[in-house]
């Protein structure tokens, strides 16, 4: 990666927000909604993890790695297209 889009990317994910973004944030980010969060969740296009709430052990919410977003974003850029690739990783079943 050259030197200038990682600078792109790192103002990305600098601040406060270096610890991680919430499924409602990483959608605005990216122009999605939180439901298609969850599913590149699911299929591996996006890094996150769940941490749970402290009034139930069934409850959680999900931090998303803000760099896996930058990296999204980039590659969006860098290929010109609307959507943004999924990965080769099988589907679990």
């Amino acid at each position: 990666m050259k030197d200038k889009e990682f600078k792109r990317a790192y103002d990305m994910v600098k601040g406060p927000r270096m610890k991680g973004l919430l499924v409602e944030e990483a959608a605005k980010e990216l122009g999605v909604s939180p439901r298609t969060i969850f599913r590149m969740l699911q299929d591996g296009r996006l890094k996150g993890e769940k941490w749970p709430l402290p009034y139930g052990e069934e409850r959680f919410y999900w931090i998303i790695d803000p760099v896996s977003v930058a990296r999204l974003q980039l590659q969006k850029e860098a290929t010109g297209k609307k959507q943004y690739k999924k990965s080769h990783r099988p589907a679990a079943r």
